[in-house]
């Protein structure tokens, strides 16, 4: 029932937005906001599932204890790494001749490796805490 709510109220949004832009942006928008919804729904839905019996729960409990360690490894190398790649990415860019741009382009490719970074943490959180529910 929620998620015909859910799909409901997306395809309703998208209609809102749609009228106001007529463009790409507009429907790019209202999908992302779409997704978020039902992706939050979902989420909502499988972490109300009880974790099963105490065996269930000892396996699920390494299996986070587990994803946490590769996540704290995997992103402490990719953020030793980030900073360096960076001012690498600058300096090229402003070897063009234009600092504006390798100013944005810096930013762009921070804001990325952060964003993708936030994604990877939470896919990972959320799939560890789902495992042993489904």
């Amino acid at each position: 029932r929620p998620l015909k709510v859910a799909a409901g109220a997306c395809l309703v949004l998208m209609a809102l937005v749609l009228a106001m832009r007529q463009d790409v942006l507009g429907v790019m928008v209202a999908a992302c906001l779409g997704a978020q919804v039902v992706g939050s729904l979902l989420g909502v839905w499988v972490l109300s599932i009880g974790e099963g019996n105490e065996e269930m729960k000892k396996v699920g409990n390494a299996i986070r204890e587990g994803s946490e360690a590769y996540v704290k490894t995997m992103f402490g190398t990719i953020f030793k790494l980030l900073l360096p790649f960076a001012v690498l990415v600058f300096i090229f860019y402003v070897a063009q001749g234009d600092t504006r741009k390798a100013t944005m382009i810096t930013v762009s490719f921070l804001s990325g490796a952060v964003c993708s970074s936030c994604a990877g943490m939470i896919g990972m959180w959320s799939s560890a805490r789902a495992n042993a529910r489904v």
